[in-house]
Formats: structure tokens, C-alpha cells, sequence
């Protein structure tokens, strides 16, 4: 795990090696424990380099503002989990000097791929680096990504061709970003490490759609000239040339496999099992983030199984002294402390509890929005910073659930999905009798949804905007409109592949690395989703059940209190209350903002209905509005500050 940049010179133009150094100073948090450089010179030498604090082991290494210009240069910040040692070191190069890599992530089935390429090539290190690199080298590139299983972004340089080739894991659970400036390419983990080489300017179209709750994947950033490679995707660079190749597409197939509910459950068991076994794979302390509903809990249950059956040895994982981490909100409405207690007592596991309040959100605001880099969907995701921020005291290494949800059903947003998909089809019997059996789960969300669904909340931000901003993208709106589903296995491609699943992975990537901590998300794995596309629907939603198969996998692994839990929270924080306690905080923020500066939000508008929300005369379904407004502020006062 680590954080990587990139240099690479189309032309003429020359860049010096201090610009590289300050790249990577900028992401030090992504990796405190190592740090390095390889530069090609504009002779062509291979010049190995090292920062002002990485190890002693590394000394003989040259400094690298005395490389001078270079033509290509690759970074690395280095975060050790896979073979600590100083034989990890990044940039690797191969032995003929021909090839470099940098890399960020982790490549679960590292072991089985090198046992594919021990005969022919000399591994001087433990590390899922080398792999990646050799695997390149035997198969190229887009054969050895079809290998990969696990999150990952590199840069692997070819000397003799003069080609820079890169990639991002087929979900993006890991960032990579580039702009160009003269024929210059540069490449980074994280969009702060262009501020020695560009300015930075908004994208209103991006502030538009998040504004409005839509959610689009493009290449697009929030910044202006500053792109993404998206998920599933690899570039070539190349004589000046970048072209840009879809690696993995996922797609919903015809049915496979056998219908029969027992062998799908005994197949998903199968599978879930390797997928949590290798990512147990580590050489440092490792702990879970739980939230007491099924997803997390599942995921705990299977590795102690796993851990304490013997059937798992990692040389960072002690079955006997086993972390926990939880949010605990004191909210009977939205609190899940109650299932984390189950789950404690009955895993016998030590459980550190988090409990984020307001004033938190007031103290933290400016560096949580300086490391999520774009402002985020709501203040949940200050609730995960806050359990990241204190598991990084105890591990090095969190496996969360993230992705259940969007894998197997587990929104009760699916449910109308799924029936309608019922009624198309002509299953009026089966859509009648599960309709009748999920009718708490429809109703429990029916208030808020149909609120947000009959367009409350985008009415009110349409209000605020200014006339500016709203003629200024009036005339894309069209093209930025969700893809709709007509059943539920479009809605789950949907979200695997689209926008809700993606900006899940984003805060998750950019609270851990703020602590230098890495996250594993053991259910967002190509080969679950390529399964789960197979399967009858049944096998999310069944039987008034959502997670089917999950919950009849977990049957004597987890208390049934949460296995056959019907109440469906989330990550969520009592956002509303969180505001109105905040209320002399955000109107001081609102006072003068940024976002009327810039000509985004009319400021008297917004400070007259955030009065009235405070006043309680704009129910709370409107909170995350304000939420958003508030974020959005600070990201420009951050980032991009006046003109």
C-alpha cells in the first residue's frame, strides 16, 4: 500500500527531478515508511534515487534534487504490509535495467501468480510488487490484469521502448489521476500532488451534479484539466500519444447455474471463503471495522473461522488479540450498538468504540476535506474518518464490509426494483407474495424516499443556485441522468459499476491513507461480482429476505440476531441534529462563502433557508442539502480559494 507518482516527458519540454520530489512530499501520509524515485535522464541513465527521510538502508541511493532534469521519473511513498523488510523497496527495477514499476495496493493472489513465474524469473523479495512487474514482463499487460485479483494502480516504464504504461484495479478501490501541461504527463495518487504544476480551478459541472445528488463516473474531476483513470481501464503513453483501453467489463449473463437455492449458497460459500482468506494475507497488525449489521459482521465471522479453525497463518494476525473497530452513535433510531454487542460477547474480540459528535466535525473540518480531496457525499463519511482516525493507533491493515450492499441487495431502495422487475415479466403471483413478505422493509424507508423521490431536496438546491451555475449546465442535464434499471440485476450492475459503489471507495481510500492505514474490502472482488451476475435473482432477495444466500451461507456462524436482523441502517449519523448543534459554526461559514463568490450559490437564499431549517420550518430530509453546501465551502476554501 502505498502512494505513486509519475513523470513522463513527450517532448522537448524538460522538468526537473525536484518537481517528482515535491509530488510525492505532498502524499507522504500514503506512505511514512519508505520513500524512493527511479529517473531516466535526458541521456537515458537509470538513476536511483531517495528522498530527505527515507531509511538508512537506502543512503547510498543519490539525492534526488541532485538528479537534475529528467525525461520519465516514477515515485513512490511506501506504506509496508507485504514484506516490510528494506527488500520492498519502491521503485523496483528489473535485473536487465529495462523495466520499472511504482504500485499502490495490494494483489491478494500475489502467491499463487508467482508460483507461475518462479522458473523464470528471481524474485529478491516477498512482496506482491515484484509480482506485478514480472507478470507484465511474461504476459503483458492486459493478460496479467486478467490474473490480478485484489486493488491496485501502478506505473510500469519500458526503457527500450520509451513507453510508460499504467492501470487501476477493475473497481477503482484505488485512485490514479493525470493532467498534462507542454507535453509534459504527470501522474499522481492523489490530485494534491499537482499543486507544483498546475492551478487549480473548479469544475462546475461536477459541483452541479453533486449539488443535484447525481452521481456520474467519467474522467472527469472536480478539478478543471485534472482527470482520472477510470476504473477497469489502462493507458498506453507512448511518442506523445496517451491512448486510454477498457480492460474488464462487467455484464449480466444468462443463468449458468443450477436454480436450485442449496448448491447457488454452497457455491457463494466457496467463494466468499477464498475471497476472505486471501485477503487475510498481511505481515503487519490487522483489525475489522464492524457496524453490527450483516455485511461487516459476516465478513468478522468468516475470518475467525477461518483464523481460529488454523486454516489461516498470517505473520500479522494474533487469533488470540483481535481488534474490533465501531462508530457508536447514542441514537435509538440509527444506533447499532446493540448488534455490536452481540457480536463482541459472542466473537470474544476487543471492540474500540468511536463516538463522533459535532464538535468533532467543527474541530476536524478543514484537514478531513483537505485528505477526501472532493467534498463528500455527507458527514457518515467524517463518521468513518473518525473510526479510521483511532484504529490507525492499534493497526496498520482494517477490513471493512464496504460493497455487500451494492453485491448482494442489501438496500431496501432494491426491493421496488425488484418487484417491478417481477411485474414485467409476468410473475404476478411471486410478486404478490413478496410483496406481501418485504412490506416492513418498503415501508420503513417509504417516507424519506418518496420525499427525495418526488424531488424536495433537488427543488431546494435549484432555489439556491445561483442563475450563473444553473444556465451554465442547463444544457448538459440531459446527458447527466443516472442509467435507470428495469430489474434488479441492471440496478446491481449499476451500482457495482457505477457512481454509488465508487464514491464509497473513494472516502474509504482517501480517510485510511490520511492515517496511513489501508483498508481491504473483501466483498468488492471481481470474481463475487462475475458470480453474483450469473445467479437468479433469488439469490439476493428471497422468501421476504434480502441477502439471501449471505444470510443462509452465515447460518451457525453468526448469532441469528444479526444474521436474520430485518431493521436496515447504514453507516448513518444524526445528520440534522448535527447541523442545528452547528448552527453559529456553518452561519459563520455561510456568511461570506466562497460558493456566492464564485457565483454558485446565491448567499441570501442560502442564509435565509438555513435559518429556517434551524428553526425546524425545512424538515430534516432537507439536512443533507446543507450538509453538501457546507463541504462544498470548505473544499473551495481549501483548494481553490478566490480567483
Amino acid at each position: 500500500m502505498c502512494g505513486i507518482t509519475g513523470i513522463y516527458s513527450t517532448g522537448t519540454m524538460t522538468v526537473h527531478a525536484s518537481i517528482l520530489h515535491e509530488m510525492n512530499r505532498l502524499i507522504r501520509h500514503r506512505g511514512p515508511d519508505d520513500e524512493g524515485y527511479v529517473i531516466y535522464n535526458l541521456e537515458g541513465e537509470v538513476i536511483e534515487c531517495r528522498g530527505d527521510d527515507t531509511v538508512d538502508d537506502f543512503n547510498h541511493l543519490r539525492y534526488i534534487d541532485e538528479a537534475g532534469d529528467l525525461r520519465v521519473g516514477l515515485g513512490n511513498r511506501r506504506l509496508s504490509i507485504i514484506d516490510p523488510s528494506p527488500k520492498g523497496h519502491q521503485p523496483m527495477v528489473s535485473k536487465d535495467n529495462r523495466y520499472s514499476i511504482v504500485y499502490n495496493g495490494e494483489l491478494y493472489n500475489y502467491r499463487e501468480i508467482r508460483k507461475e513465474l518462479e522458473s523464470k524469473y528471481e524474485f529478491k523479495s516477498d512482496t506482491d510488487t515484484e509480482v506485478i512487474l514480472y507478470s507484465v514482463i511474461e504476459w503483458g499487460l492486459e493478460k496479467a490484469l486478467s490474473k490480478f485479483i485484489g486493488m491496485y494502480a501502478f506505473l510500469i516504464y519500458d526503457k527500450e521502448k520509451n513507453i510508460l504504461y499504467g492501470a487501476r484495479d477493475r473497481f477503482g478501490i484505488k485512485p490514479l489521476f493525470y493532467t498534462e501541461s507542454n507535453g509534459v504527463y504527470y501522474f499522481a495518487s492523489e490530485i494534491k500532488s499537482f499543486k507544483p504544476i498546475v492551478r487549480f480551478k473548479p469544475n462546475m459541472k461536477k459541483i452541479y451534479e453533486y449539488l443535484t445528488f447525481t452521481r456520474i463516473i467519467d474522467e472527469e474531476t472536480f478539478f478543471n484539466d485534472i482527470y482520472q483513470i477510470k476504473p477497469g481501464h489502462y493507458f498506453i503513453l507512448r511518442e506523445g500519444e496517451m491512448t486510454i483501453n477498457r480492460y474488464w467489463n462487467l455484464s449480466i449473463e444468462d443463468s449458468k447455474i443450477d436454480h436450485d437455492i442449496g448448491r447457488i449458497v454452497s457455491r457463494w460459500r466457496d467463494i466468499f471463503y477464498d475471497s476472505i482468506k486471501i485477503h487475510l494475507r498481511t505481515d503487519v497488525p490487522l483489525g475489522f471495522a464492524i457496524s453490527g449489521g450483516i455485511d461487516s459482521s459476516g465478513l468478522i465471522a468468516v475470518s475467525l473461522d477461518l483464523i481460529r479453525g488454523g486454516r489461516v497463518r498470517e505473520r500479522g494476525i494474533d487469533p488470540v488479540k483481535l481488534y474490533s473497530f465501531s462508530s457508536i452513535i447514542d441514537d435509538p433510531k440509527i444506533g447499532e450498538g446493540k448488534y455490536v454487542d452481540i457480536l463482541v460477547k459472542h466473537f470474544n474480540i476487543d471492540l474500540v468504540g468511536i463516538k463522533p459528535d459535532a464538535e468533532d466535525v467543527a474541530k476536524d473540518l478543514e484537514k478531513f476535506i483537505y485528505y477526501q480531496e472532493e467534498p463528500p457525499e455527507g458527514p457518515s463519511v467524517f463518521s468513518h474518518w473518525c473510526v479510521v482516525k483511532e484504529a490507525s493507533k492499534y493497526v496498520k491493515v482494517l477490513l471493512d464490509g464496504q460493497g455487500g450492499d451494492e453485491l448482494l441487495a442489501g438496500y431496501h431502495a432494491y426491493i421496488p426494483v425488484y418487484l417491478k422487475g417481477l411485474l414485467k415479466r409476468g410473475a404476478f403471483l411471486k410478486f404478490f407474495t413478496e410483496a406481501f413478505r418485504l412490506k416492513d422493509l418498503i415501508l420503513s424507508k417509504f417516507k424519506l424516499g418518496l420525499k427525495v423521490y418526488t424531488g424536495r431536496r433537488k427543488r431546494l438546491i435549484l432555489e439556491l443556485l445561483s442563475d450563473e451555475i444553473r444556465s451554465a449546465v442547463e444544457e448538459t442535464e440531459l446527458k447527466m441522468k443516472s442509467p435507470k434499471a428495469n430489474n434488479l440485476k441492471e440496478a446491481l450492475l449499476n451500482d457495482l459499476t457505477g457512481g454509488r459503489l465508487h464514491e464509497i471507495l473513494r472516502y474509504e481510500d482517501r480517510n485510511s491513507m490520511a492515517f496511513s492505514l489501508e483498508i481491504r474490502v473483501p466483498y468488492v472482488n471481481h470474481v463475487l461480482a462475475e458470480f453474483m451476475m450469473k445467479v437468479p435473482e433469488e439469490a439476493c432477495i428471497y422468501k421476504g429476505w434480502t441477502k439471501y444466500i449471505h444470510r443462509e451461507m452465515l447460518k451457525g456462524l453468526l448469532p441469528d440476531e444479526v444474521r436474520l436482523r430485518r431493521t436496515k441502517i447504514g453507516f448513518e449519523v444524526p445528520e440534522a441534529k448535527w447541523l442545528r448543534d452547528l448552527e453559529p459554526f456553518i452561519k459563520d461559514k455561510f456568511k461570506d462563502p466562497l460558493v456566492s463568490k464564485l457565483g454558485i450559490i446565491n448567499r441570501d437564499t442560502l442564509n435565509k433557508k438555513f435559518e429556517e431549517f434551524c428553526r425546524g420550518r425545512l424538515g430534516d430530509e432537507y439536512a443533507r442539502v446543507f450538509w453538501r453546501i457546507l463541504f462544498l465551502e470548505e473544499w473551495l476554501r481549501i483548494y481553490i480559494k478566490e480567483n
